[in-house]
């Protein structure tokens, strides 16, 4: 065999090498004088394993993915981010938000199969505002108008509760309902 045409193929376990028989996917496996063919199996498809869609800028997380199928030795992946200065991925997969906004996150397998992702990144938050005061009849309903700070730019549930729910009560979507007369507080964090 002439070891030009040896370039770029694979050595399998045990310092075999493997020399082109002739078929596209089939190679010959020559050691101690015993033949073998070896199939090689390339990657027919990349998929997801990380359900994560969303980081707070500062935060970082390593991403998987799976390479089909399982049989093929070519498991190497190409990350990639289409807006690095937002969120950054490394030879690993791991991200970094950087700043507020959102990438799509791309995974390459050796032969091109890829899958992709959006990823948002979110600034945590600063504060909360709210109405000063709300006036409510008895059994009247009424939301609680709540911006989280910086506007626009958060992600977070907010966790409602009463001062007293005798007076009026507040559900977790920042419903106020109107109980009885009097006054008590409502508070957002």
């Amino acid at each position: 065999t002439n070891p030009s045409q040896l370039k770029g193929l694979n050595a399998i376990k045990n310092c075999k090498i493997l020399v082109p028989v002739g078929t596209k996917n089939a190679y010959e496996s020559i050691c101690d004088s015993s033949v073998t063919i070896v199939e090689n199996i390339y990657p027919d498809g990349v998929s997801y394993d990380s359900a994560i869609d969303w980081l707070y800028v500062g935060d970082k997380y390593t991403l998987k993915a799976s390479v089909s199928p399982a049989e093929t030795p070519y498991t190497t992946l190409k990350w990639k981010s289409s807006n690095p200065e937002t969120i950054s991925v490394n030879e690993s997969g791991e991200i970094s938000a950087q700043k507020f906004g959102e990438t799509t996150i791309s995974c390459t397998t050796v032969n091109n199969f890829t899958a992709e992702k959006v990823i948002k990144s979110y600034e945590h938050v600063t504060g909360i505002e709210l109405p000063t005061s709300i006036r409510l009849s008895k059994n009247e309903v009424k939301p609680l108008e709540t911006q989280l700070l910086p506007l626009n730019r958060t992600k977070s549930e907010i966790e409602y509760s009463s001062s007293n729910n005798e007076i009026a009560s507040v559900d977790s979507y920042g419903n106020i309902k109107g109980i009885s007369q009097g006054v008590c507080y409502i508070t957002a964090k």
